[in-house]
């Protein structure tokens, strides 16, 4: 944990790059985590904060993006506590200026006193963006889960996902400070569990000129 905070803290200090023409860059994150578990006998949700780094690199039509972030995840239930480590590796195709599909795996780890959970999952993603406002940018993501892998006792069934925000940065500044919020939900065992994640995440970064 004392490492990914030197990491996170270092890249709020590395240009981060928007859709604006930069080639390459790093930003810091930090979000709020609320994981819900549903099964037909109970219920449980865990509450807690990650931190972690992005990035993005541009080569002609094509962007090579990767996401980590870890935190704990407690619960006001006699619920263990969750260590959560998750990343993910994307690559965009840009159809438009302000359009693109992105296709990669998104691999997550829960470990607890009941042992290690692991996801994997391949999923394609639409992505759009408009400028709303003066520096304001929006964005909107939607996703499928193509292929999955997991270890959680149940057969994976589906899975799907949604992440918007404002991308706020000014001409010849180069803060940019994105606010967003990320859901993803899956579903195993013909129903049997359902297992949600939402985050309200603040992602710091510096853009080139």
């Amino acid at each position: 944990m004392h490492l990914i905070t030197v990491v996170a803290f270092a890249a709020c200090f590395i240009p981060f790059r928007s859709t604006a023409g930069q080639q390459f860059g790093l930003g810091g994150a930090v979000a709020a985590v609320r994981l819900s578990r549903e099964t037909p006998v109970d219920s449980a949700q865990f509450t807690g904060t990650t931190i972690g780094f992005e990035g993005r690199v541009s080569i002609s039509w094509l962007d090579l993006a990767v996401r980590y972030n870890q935190g704990r995840l407690t619960s006001e239930s006699a619920e263990p506590e969750h260590d959560l480590v998750e990343g993910e590796v994307m690559v965009w195709f840009r159809l438009l200026r302000e359009m693109a599909l992105l296709v990669g795996p998104h691999v997550r780890s829960l470990v607890s006193a009941a042992g290690r959970e692991r996801w994997l999952f391949f999923e394609v993603r639409l992505h759009g963006e408009a400028r709303l406002l003066g520096p304001v940018r929006g964005y909107l993501d939607g996703w499928r889960v193509l292929a999955a892998d997991v270890n959680v006792g149940v057969p994976f069934d589906n899975g799907y996902g949604i992440d918007g925000g404002l991308i706020i940065s000014a001409s010849g500044f180069p803060l940019s400070l994105t606010v967003r919020y990320r859901a993803e939900r899956a579903r195993l065992g013909n129903g049997a569990r359902l297992e949600t994640i939402e985050r309200l995440a603040l992602v710091v970064g510096f853009e080139r000129p």
